[in-house]
């Protein structure tokens, strides 16, 4: 069972629709406990749901523990209280629910039909939550140098994954993907590049991986330099498995923070669409999605230099005419495809960083961004039915609640949506 087929079970159960074949496959699940991290995700994401609502405390949260404890005829280890539920379900609790799953299907059903919901103005349509739709998850895929492939998830073992010549590639705890190069440094001296003249790849040649995430992905890899790299939903970075060279050089499509490991005799560069960003000793975010129409380099520490390039696409390293400007931090580059950068002062380094700290931004966004950053976190199509509504946004939302939370916050300002499946129109 994959992850994907675990949450639509589950899903699948809250709306009354698991067949019977469905239940003992979710009940063996339940008893497997190799979901025990899904399912208190799910959990707390249904806790949060009711939170952003503003209908949520302790009290009930306490309830829906009782009845669980109630209906499943089955107590926690001695000494705990199953009435004061964490932000984080502890270990013994989630052994526990793995070993009641009647207790836990109740708790999941419980909490949308235990707890009444307060009606909000201009609330989804009840057609909009046909489907429940999860925030995304820690996923990508890895492809290798020769066009092998390896998914990546929240299910894939801990350990090497791959290896690249002498490169291991390894994933480690959680969602973290990382080389081992068996060096302390990624730069490497004169007589070092003598010593491996025939170093990872083919004849010699330097081999590329590439992480992709999907919409409804996230992950994180470290590079084989040290470089800490957090890859957004629906993007893609291309790097070497060995940086060799005067330069350092890797190249992003989509949105992703980098944490570099400065080296002053190899500088790190990202190169996107039509532009380079060098580290100078730094921690950057950049935003580079083909179907926006502006790209974005926000500096958080540090400095960094853009050079403006006559590239013509990710992959081509023409020079072209330049035009470099320098970032100081709290400053962001933004450009148009192929056109040269411009610089804005005092940015918000919070709402460029909401993504990677667990939020979707509203603030100063129009409508079409934000419905572009919801179709990629939740992997859903969006259509206009009619004229685009200019209305913009402020404030944030976490991104672990379900789609109907952030629907129905849209829906308070007049704006009608329905959902089909995965397929949002917005209609007039």
């Amino acid at each position: 069972m994959t992850t994907q087929r675990f949450l639509e079970l589950i899903q699948w159960y809250k709306k009354d629709r698991l067949s019977e074949q469905d239940w003992e496959e979710l009940f063996a699940a339940f008893k497997e406990g190799a979901y025990d991290e899904v399912l208190e995700k799910d959990i707390r994401a249904v806790f949060d749901d009711f939170a952003a609502h503003g209908t949520w405390d302790k009290a009930r949260e306490q309830l829906v523990w009782r009845k669980v404890q109630e209906q499943s005829g089955s107590e926690e280890p001695p000494g705990e209280q199953v009435d004061s539920p964490p932000d984080a379900i502890p270990v013994y609790r989630r052994l526990w629910l793995r070993y009641t799953a009647a207790a836990v299907i109740l708790l999941l059903a419980g909490l949308y039909y235990l707890v009444p919901r307060k009606q909000v103005a201009g609330q989804a349509r009840e057609s909009a939550a046909v489907i429940p739709i999860p925030p995304g998850t820690n996923k990508a895929l890895l492809t290798l140098s020769d066009g092998r492939q390896v998914q990546l998830d929240e299910q894939t073992i801990s350990g090497d994954v791959a290896t690249e010549g002498k490169v291991r590639i390894v994933k480690m705890a959680g969602s973290l993907l990382a080389y081992n190069t068996g060096s302390d440094s990624g730069g490497k001296d004169a007589h070092a590049e003598q010593q491996e003249e025939k170093g990872p790849g083919v004849n010699g040649r330097v081999a590329y991986n590439v992480v992709t995430t999907p919409r409804g992905g996230q992950y994180q890899l470290i590079l084989p330099d040290g470089t800490h790299v957090w890859l957004n939903a629906a993007s893609a970075i291309r790097y070497p498995t060995s940086f060799r060279g005067k330069v350092r050089e890797v190249e992003l499509s989509g949105e992703a923070y980098f944490e570099v490991q400065h080296n002053a005799a190899q500088p790190f560069r990202v190169r996107t669409a039509g532009q380079v960003i060098e580290d100078i000793g730094t921690a950057f975010n950049i935003n580079a999605y083909p179907d926006e129409k502006l790209s974005r380099a926000t500096l958080i520490e540090g400095v960094i230099s853009i050079s403006h390039s006559a590239a013509t696409g990710i992959h081509d390293t023409t020079s072209g005419e330049k035009k470099t400007v320098i970032l100081k931090p709290a400053q962001q580059a933004i450009w148009e495809p192929q056109g040269r950068p411009t610089v804005a002062d005092g940015v918000d380094i919070d709402e460029v960083m909401a993504w990677k700290n667990g939020f979707i931004s509203f603030a100063h966004s129009d409508f079409q961004s934000v419905m572009r950053q919801i179709s990629r976190w939740y992997d859903v199509d969006v259509h206009y039915a009619g004229a685009i509504p200019g209305k913009r946004f402020f404030g944030s939302l976490k991104r672990n609640v379900y789609l109907s939370t952030i629907l129905e916050y849209l829906q308070k300002d007049s704006i009608h949506i329905r959902q089909e499946g995965r397929v949002i129109t917005v209609e007039p």
